[in-house]
């Protein structure tokens, strides 16, 4: 990934040295999993850049995946970033976030307590997968 300050941008595109010069490059790159195409976009253009000027002169990078490289929005019907009104703010009050987790969707299967529930599909347990602080991290 190449992170450039507008140096970098305005440099005349046959000076290798100057353009390196006002670039920083990062080789493990933290992304969602939807921006993994975005990362392999940007080591196509790390890799025509080298290869037309005929040396390394910028390094291709990795994506870093979380844990929990997707979280969904409190409606599952999207990815949080992109549930206009189903998001919890990162700065949520306990009583926004204990709201927002009210509201959320469980098992449609699971009518009385004594039903079976299932765990896996259901947006909460995905919340409580990503931020449950009893759980093993690798």
């Amino acid at each position: 990934m190449l992170i450039a300050d507008l140096q970098a941008l305005n440099d005349p595109a046959d000076a290798h040295a100057q353009v390196a010069a006002n670039v920083v490059e990062i080789a493990l790159v933290p992304v969602g999993a939807d921006q993994v195409p975005m990362i392999e976009q940007t080591n196509g253009l790390v890799h025509h850049f080298n290869a037309s000027v005929g040396q390394a002169v910028l390094l291709a990078c990795a994506a870093q995946l979380s844990a929990v490289p997707r979280l969904p929005g409190i409606d599952d019907k999207a990815k949080m970033s992109q549930s206009p009104g189903h998001a919890i703010a990162l700065a949520a009050s306990p009583q926004d976030i204990r709201t927002a987790v009210n509201r959320m969707y469980t098992d449609p299967g699971h009518l009385r307590a004594s039903d079976p529930g299932v765990v896996e599909g259901h947006v909460v347990f995905a919340f409580l997968d990503a931020f449950d602080p009893d759980k093993p991290r690798p």
